[in-house]
């Protein structure tokens, strides 16, 4: 499902739509390098509002790494300046990044930090953009229960001073929420919201968005004519602009309605356009994985075997491309953030230690008699350092080993997949060498099996069912009382769910992406009948 929001490769734009966030447009050059100068020659000169800016024209330039180093460095700045504006705006910032490397906790707990900041010295706009951040966070995990929940916080509190503050953000992350949810009525209500509030400040990028998910929600509704109007609308809307973004969702999100229609054709060729503005455009990486998972599938069912097989080669090569540049960036982040911190720790001993002398030595030479006493505070003072620091360390020690646990998790996810992928190759190898088509067509039929009984989703399954039974005995029965209708998929989901695993993690175990997952989970509970208020996750839990 390709609902648009504000995508973390634009994340200047984003921090720019939050007034009072962004910088000032006029004579902004010159004042970046002057500060760029001071910071080089003198940055003890800089205060936390000069760092601020420094951040913000680092995430400009896609610089993330140095923007995070200004946004340390201005964070202490601003608590000895007690300069709570620009360690809300510097917090903030840091979550917004932090999203972008993928660490989602850290990214609330900078973003929660931002809102204390806010709520304890009255700065409404700080806790306006934390919720809006805790909203984008909640949305990226999954979790769109708590998602809806902070959002609707951060437009209450926004209250009849609404005016000043940008709530088309908020309606459009709220929308998306609904609509993975399964509300789609009251998500097209927050799309149409977003609609009209960006045309009111005639931010066409953002109605071309407000279309495009609007239509979305009448295709996952299956109402693929109003669907094609809004797509069409958007996309004839998007030639003033240009954003790659919404011309590949558009694309996509063509091509599923004619593979939803039979007409494959139609999709290829839809795909084949978002696929070229994915890679014409960095930052697309996901919608590109998708475009060719469809078009291998797409292919197949017009017996294009040949195609299928070329595009399944091309599909490995840039998952595997996209995989390790995540990896290699996961990695540059955690060790820029140990050699940080591993610099403060020295900065703060060396500055202990300093002052510690000239204390010595002041008290030494103006009162003799006060050398015992002076050295005994000094011990008492260096004993307590020397365990916090330990303390530190130890904390220190820790997060880095659950980092690296992360890290060896990860690998060994590639590696189990190795195996599968060694025989996959073989097997094409095999295709290569022989000019058969007939044999090649053949080849093909076995190597879908071959896939099929590798699949995660189904290896081990009557396994994982005889166990989940000895733990939940009367949930399938519970299920299939209220439809027996539902295929085994749909039991298979149902048990996912029951185990509270999310929408990411069931799309890793099924090895489809989250939007098929969130269309099969709308399929159920249409399935069993839920009303429209009824949430499908609670109703299976208190099964």
């Amino acid at each position: 499902m390709r609902s648009i929001s504000i995508q973390i490769f634009a994340i200047f734009w984003l921090i720019f739509l939050i007034p009072g966030m962004g910088v000032a447009k006029s004579n902004a050059s010159s004042k970046i390098d002057s500060l760029l100068l001071l910071e080089k020659e003198n940055p003890r000169k800089l205060d936390a509002n000069a760092y601020a800016t420094l951040c913000i024209y680092e995430i400009q330039r896609d610089s993330l790494l140095r923007a995070l180093t200004y946004a340390r460095t201005g964070i202490n700045v601003a608590i000895e300046e007690q300069n709570y504006s620009a360690l809300g705006r510097l917090y903030s910032y840091k979550g917004y990044m932090y999203i972008s490397f993928g660490s989602y906790v850290t990214a609330i707990d900078f973003f929660s930090k931002a809102e204390k900041i806010g709520l304890e010295h009255n700065i409404p706009i700080i806790v306006f953009s934390a919720r809006h951040g805790m909203g984008r966070v909640y949305n990226e995990l999954g979790e769109y229960d708590k998602a809806l929940k902070v959002l609707r916080k951060g437009i209450a509190y926004a209250g009849n001073d609404s005016m000043n503050y940008d709530l088309s953000v908020f309606y459009n992350a709220m929308g998306i929420a609904l609509q993975s949810l399964g509300k789609i009525d009251e998500a097209l209500h927050n799309f149409n919201i977003y609609y009209k509030l960006s045309k009111e400040v005639r931010d066409t990028n953002a109605m071309i968005y407000a279309l495009v998910n609007i239509g979305e929600c009448y295709r996952i509704d299956s109402n693929y004519q109003k669907a094609q109007d809004f797509y069409h609308k958007a996309l004839e809307m998007n030639k003033s602009v240009g954003d790659a973004q919404a011309k590949a969702a558009i694309y996509g999100n063509l091509a599923e309605i004619y593979e939803s229609e039979g007409a494959y054709d139609k999709a290829i060729q839809y795909l084949k356009q978002s696929i070229a503005v994915c890679k014409s455009n960095n930052g697309l990486s996901k919608f590109l994985l998708d475009d060719y998972r469809s078009l291998v599938d797409d292919y197949a069912q017009i017996g294009a075997y040949d195609s299928s097989y070329f595009t399944f080669q091309e599909y490995i090569a840039i998952r595997d491309s996209v995989s390790k540049n995540d990896r290699m960036r996961a990695i540059s982040t955690l060790r820029m953030e140990y050699e940080l911190q591993e610099r403060d720790a020295q900065k703060k001993i060396l500055e202990q230690k300093l002052r510690n002398r000239t204390l010595i030595l002041s008290f030494s030479i103006a009162l003799s008699i006060l050398i015992v006493l002076l050295l005994f505070i000094t011990y008492s003072r260096y004993k307590l350092k020397t365990r916090v620091l330990k303390e530190e360390a130890k904390e220190l020690n820790l997060a880095i080993d659950e980092k690296n646990r992360e890290l060896v998790t990860h690998v060994m996810d590639q590696n189990r997949h190795e195996e599968v992928y060694s025989e996959i190759n073989k097997v094409l190898s095999r295709l290569e060498q022989n000019p058969d088509s007939e044999h090649i067509k053949e080849e093909l039929q076995n190597l879908k099996k071959k896939l099929e009984q590798k699949d995660k989703s189904t290896m081990g399954w009557d396994s994982f069912k005889l166990h989940f039974e000895q733990v939940h005995p009367d949930f399938f029965d519970k299920l299939l009382a209220q439809n027996p209708n539902l295929t085994q998929n749909d039991l298979r989901l149902c048990a996912y769910i029951k185990l509270n695993l999310s929408t990411k993690d069931i799309a890793n175990i099924l090895n489809v992406s989250d939007r098929a997952v969130q269309t099969s989970r709308y399929r159920i509970k249409k399935k069993l009948n839920l009303s429209q208020e009824t949430n499908l996750v609670q109703f299976i839990q208190g099964l």
